[in-house]
């Protein structure tokens, strides 16, 4: 009945969708706000799982969409903070998330698969784990955002400290990924992009580096603070600039090189509606 329910209401907007594209006419928009149920009125983060629900990441925990009403979880749920940042779906239907206090493994079952069934917290539907690598003691061990490369490699990022996040028996380890450029330095790390090329990219307080694993090198390719990057069918990377005047930036990878390089800088003069 649910999936039926599922497929009405897409299919309600598709209809919608090539209805307004047919007669010239701007699509429909609505507002969701905590009075239709959303968990908080900030959402820093939106992901798409494989069973087509949307996960909001907000200011007051996790919500789930199904296309016609919320599920919220929160603190009294066993998060273990107020602000989540971002969530990740893994291959045997639990999640990660990124919280502002910790790495949360998710299993919306109720049963986490990540400790033995004798164990009396298995029953427990959020697990959270912590590295002994956080920069501050005394401060929270906020996670930023949570990236998984087409080989399986996770990565957490967070204030301070890039981590490989590692899968064992009894849950999750954090590796420390520290080169030469980075240490010492109180970088908030942002977010990460694996492009097409199999390039790991990442943005942070510093600016945009290309990071090779293998050989643990990264290369500073910009020193701007960036926002999230996205790749375009081309293989072009694209990133916007989060302090004006500089706009928008588009990194290429020349013709024959196996480096990128940073292409062009747009700004309002090109017809951006602001430079920030």
């Amino acid at each position: 009945m649910l999936k039926m329910k599922k497929r009405c209401f897409l299919t309600t907007v598709l209809i919608l969708v090539l209805f307004a594209i047919g007669r010239g006419e701007s699509l429909p928009f609505k507002n969701y706000t905590t009075a239709d149920g959303l968990g908080h009125d900030f959402v820093g983060q939106i992901a798409r799982d494989s069973h087509g629900f949307l996960w909001f990441c907000t200011g007051e925990g996790l919500s789930r969409f199904d296309g016609y009403e919320f599920k919220n979880h929160t603190q009294a749920d066993g998060l273990p903070h107020r602000n989540i940042n971002d969530l990740l779906e893994l291959d045997d239907g639990t999640y990660l998330v990124a919280a502002s206090d910790g790495l949360v493994a998710f299993n919306p079952k109720g049963i986490n698969s990540l400790v033995p069934i004798r164990n009396p917290q298995s029953n427990l539907m959020f697990r959270t784990f912590r590295s002994a690598d956080a920069p501050f003691d005394k401060q929270p061990f906020g996670v930023n955002s949570l990236y998984q490369t087409r080989d399986k490699r996770i990565f957490a990022t967070t204030f301070g400290v890039l981590f490989r996040v590692i899968r064992q028996d009894d849950g999750w380890r954090f590796q420390k990924i520290e080169p030469e450029e980075w240490r010492g330095k109180n970088i908030e790390f942002l977010s990460i992009l694996e492009d097409k090329r199999g390039k790991i990219w990442i943005t942070s307080s510093e600016g945009v580096w290309l990071f090779d694993e293998p050989n643990g090198k990264v290369t500073l390719l910009l020193r701007e603070y960036l926002t999230p990057l996205i790749e375009d069918r081309e293989g072009r990377i694209w990133g916007g600039i989060r302090d004006a005047p500089k706009g928008l930036s588009l990194f290429i990878y020349p013709e024959r090189q196996d480096e990128p390089v940073l292409k062009r800088q747009f700004t309002s003069k090109d017809g951006l509606t602001d430079d920030r």
